[in-house]
């Protein structure tokens, strides 16, 4: 199973603080995926979230590689010590134990 198909959308608010989120245009149908029982400051922040989430992702995959290729290069800077090493590591194994 998948989820639903960004982008998201606050569709409509039911006037008591309750907001509606999901893709407008979801095979041809408007498709509710969930409702925000609170601001709609909180409904823009879920759907800023979840439009931005693959992006970010990326990017996060994108710096690992960098890094990895950088810590390859200047071999100086790999000291176990040096903070940005470390930093580095925890970002590209994190479930690794240094």
């Amino acid at each position: 199973m998948t989820h639903t198909k960004t982008p998201w959308s606050i569709d409509s608010n039911d006037l008591d603080g309750t907001w509606s989120i999901g893709n407008i245009e979801h095979d041809g149908d408007d498709w509710d995926v969930c409702t925000v029982h609170s601001t709609k400051a909180n409904a823009e922040f879920i759907v800023r979230a979840v439009n931005n989430h693959d992006a970010l992702v990326e990017e996060l995959e994108n710096l690992k590689k960098f890094i990895k290729s950088y810590l390859q290069f200047h071999p100086e800077t790999g000291s176990p010590a040096d903070s940005f090493t470390q930093k580095a590591l925890m970002l590209i194994y994190p479930k690794a134990k240094l």
